[in-house]
C-alpha cells in the first residue's frame, strides 16, 4: 500500500511559479521527490484546518514551520489537535523547523513540548534543541535538497573588454542581505583590483513595507559608487529556472549576507551553487552547513571570506575571477554536492524517517 503524506505550508500557490518563498518551493520539491518514490502526496496551504489535513487518512502529516506562518494561527492548538488525532487515527506528525530564534518563546515552547517529531536541516540546530531539553530521539536531521538545472553549455569565464565582470547576487530585498555592502565591494573591486564590474541583482520583495525603501538605498549606493546595476525581477516574481540561468550567465555569485539572529539554512545559497557559477560568501553561521573550498578541497563548493567588509569581499571576488583552477574546482565540487544531496536522495531519507 502506498504511503500517504500530507504536507502543509501556507505559502503554497496553485501556480508554482508564483511561490515567493523558499519554504514553499522546498515543499513542492519534497512532494515531487516523495511521489517519484511511490508515495501519495497531498500538498495544502491550510494550516489551521486539521479536519482537512486528516481527511485523506494520512500515514504522516508534515507541517512546515517558520515563525511568520503562525502569527494568525495558533501553533500550540494545531500541534495539540494533530497529536490527539494522530493517536486516534494512527498517523505520525512531523514539524520541519526551517529556522530557530530563541526570542519566539511561545512558538518554541509549543514545538519543544508538543511536536511528536522535529525535522531540522543541520546538526547544530538539532543540538540547540537538545540543549533546550528536547529528547534527541524526537529531533531528526534531514538536509535540504539541491535542485538540478539544465544549461546549454559548459561554463567558461570569457570576460569581454579585458577586466569586465558580471557579479550576481540573489535574495529578498531585506537589510540583512547586505546588498549595499556588495555595491561598495564592487567599487573596491574596480578601484583597487582594476575590474569593471556590473552587478546583476536578482532581488525580490516579500511585500514588506521596507523592501521598497531598501531597494532605494541600494540604488543610491550604486549611484554614489558609480556601479552599473542590472535589476532582474524587481517588479515581478520570476520563475526560479530563469533566475538560476541568470546566475549561470554571470562570472561570480556573491551572497554578502549579515549573520541573521536565527539558526537556519539558506535555500538561496543552494540555488546559487546549482547555477554552476563560483560562489563567494562570508564565513558566518548561516552558511556553516555548506563546506568551503578552504575547509575541504575535495568537497568545498563555495569560497568563504572572513567577513562582509567591502575590502574582504572584493579580495575574495578577485581571487575567484583570476584563479581559473579555483573556479574549475568550485564548479566540479558543486556538481558533486548537487548529486550528493539531490532531492531523490533527500526523499529517501524522509521515507526512512516516515517508516521508522
Amino acid at each position: 500500500m502506498r504511503m500517504r503524506v500530507v504536507i502543509a505550508c501556507p505559502t503554497l500557490e496553485e501556480n508554482v511559479e508564483k511561490i515567493a518563498c523558499g519554504i514553499g518551493l522546498y515543499t513542492v520539491d519534497l512532494g515531487r521527490a516523495l511521489e517519484s518514490l511511490g508515495c501519495e502526496v497531498f500538498l495544502t496551504n491550510e494550516l489551521a484546518d486539521v479536519d482537512y489535513l486528516v481527511s485523506v487518512e494520512p500515514d504522516a502529516v508534515v507541517v512546515q514551520h517558520e515563525y511568520s506562518f503562525f502569527w494568525d494561527v495558533s501553533l500550540e492548538k494545531l500541534l495539540r489537535r494533530l497529536r490527539r488525532e494522530g493517536r486516534r487515527r494512527g498517523f505520525k506528525t512531523f514539524v520541519v523547523v526551517h529556522g530557530w530564534n530563541d526570542v519566539y518563546e511561545e512558538q518554541n515552547e509549543a514545538i519543544e513540548l508538543l511536536a511528536e517529531n522535529v525535522v531540522v536541516h543541520r546538526e547544530d540546530l538539532k543540538w540547540r534543541l537538545v540543549e533546550r531539553g528536547v529528547d534527541d530521539r524526537r529531533v531528526h536531521v534531514v538536509p535540504m535538497g539541491f535542485r538540478r538545472f539544465d544549461f546549454p553549455t559548459e561554463k567558461k569565464r570569457k570576460p569581454k573588454g579585458g577586466r569586465s565582470a558580471l557579479i550576481a547576487s540573489f535574495g529578498f530585498l531585506e537589510p540583512y542581505k547586505n546588498f549595499v555592502r556588495l555595491v561598495e565591494a564592487l567599487r573596491v573591486l574596480r578601484d583597487e583590483h582594476g575590474y569593471n564590474p556590473t552587478l546583476v541583482l536578482c532581488g525580490f520583495s516579500k511585500g514588506h513595507v521596507f523592501a521598497e525603501s531598501y531597494g532605494q538605498l541600494v540604488d543610491r549606493a550604486a549611484r554614489a559608487s558609480r556601479i552599473n546595476v542590472i535589476k532582474v525581477g524587481h517588479s515581478q516574481l520570476l520563475p526560479l529556472e530563469r533566475i538560476v540561468n541568470t546566475l549561470h550567465s554571470s562570472d561570480c555569485v556573491v551572497l554578502p549576507y549579515k549573520e541573521p539572529l536565527s539558526y537556519s539554512s539558506s535555500a538561496a545559497l543552494r540555488d546559487c551553487i546549482s547555477s554552476l557559477t563560483p560562489v563567494v560568501v562570508p564565513d558566518i553561521r548561516f552558511f556553516a552547513d555548506v563546506p568551503s573550498i578552504q575547509e575541504s578541497e575535495a568537497e568545498g563548493c563555495v569560497f568563504k571570506v572572513a567577513d562582509s567588509t567591502p575590502e574582504t569581499l572584493a579580495s575574495g571576488i578577485a581571487e575567484v575571477l583570476e584563479n581559473e583552477a579555483l573556479r574549475e574546482k568550485l564548479i566540479e565540487n558543486a556538481k558533486k554536492m548537487i548529486e550528493k544531496y539531490s532531492w531523490e536522495r533527500v526523499a529517501k531519507k524522509w521515507i526512512e524517517l516516515l517508516q521508522t
